[in-house]
């Protein structure tokens, strides 16, 4: 038998992944003596390694803190999302109850409307068999006349496209179509315009996006647009940092 002295070698910081693998495998063997046979020694073990290594673990778990603080004044807004289904399921799933519930909320794009506008026919006593939806366009096409959006003027800052942020934000202007609508249902104003500021960060991440002016003067429909502008993905600045563009909608 021989004996190595290894104190004197430094880690590789290339090999610091081996000890999360370690801690992973070591926790799933102790878990599996405790499945069989608990132990306290065990446990204490098992939930060592796992705020050590920052594992999850059956004694352990993540736990989220956001720097930011939402809730202010203590009263919680409720915020209805639009759930789309799967391509070629139609809102029969979701049950009749539910639709007649939700039927003046407007649902994604993708959603099957040829299902809602035969259900709707059904309950009503006029189905007809000769007369077909054939595209989501002919039921969403009289609410589509009377809104009109238009991206007039955007700013960028250095280290992005003014091209490919144009491009992006024109391609995902049928979302705000339909912030717009749920605003003219509400009957809120819709005409005018709206300019928003928000900074992309080097990963192409939206980070932060505040009004700027509104004449619109919808809340509803300037949280809708934050919230929908807010989840785009744009391509990673070149020059590594973080980019702030403005950018002007029309409203008539």
């Amino acid at each position: 038998m021989r004996d190595i002295d290894v104190s004197s070698v430094k880690p590789l910081e290339t090999n610091g992944a081996l000890r999360y693998l370690w801690a992973r495998h070591r926790i799933a063997l102790l878990s599996d003596y405790n499945r069989l046979r608990p132990n306290d020694e065990r446990v204490e073990e098992v939930t060592d390694l796992g705020l050590r290594y920052n594992l999850l673990t059956a004694y352990t778990s993540f736990v989220a803190i956001d720097t930011v603080v939402r809730l202010k004044d203590g009263q919680a807004t409720t915020v209805r999302q639009p759930l789309p289904l799967p391509q070629g399921v139609s809102d029969l799933a979701v049950g009749r109850g539910s639709f007649a519930q939700k039927a003046g909320s407007r649902a994604a794009p993708s959603t099957n409307w040829m299902g809602i506008k035969d259900m709707m026919k059904e309950s009503c006593g006029e189905h007809r068999k000769d007369k077909q939806v054939t595209s989501d366009e002919e039921l969403l096409e009289p609410v589509l006349e009377r809104i009109h959006v238009e991206l007039r003027k955007i700013t960028v800052t250095q280290g992005l496209s003014k091209k490919a942020v144009h491009r992006l934000l024109t391609q995902h202007i049928h979302p705000i179509k339909l912030c717009l609508e749920q605003a003219l249902n509400k009957g809120s104003a819709h005409k005018g315009k709206i300019v928003l500021c928000f900074v992309i960060d080097p990963s192409g991440r939206v980070t932060k996006m505040r009004v700027v002016e509104s004449q619109v003067k919808s809340r509803e429909l300037e949280h809708c647009m934050v919230q929908k502008l807010g989840a785009l993905f744009f391509p990673a600045p070149e020059s590594g940092k973080k980019v702030t563009v403005t950018a002007t909608f029309s409203f008539r």
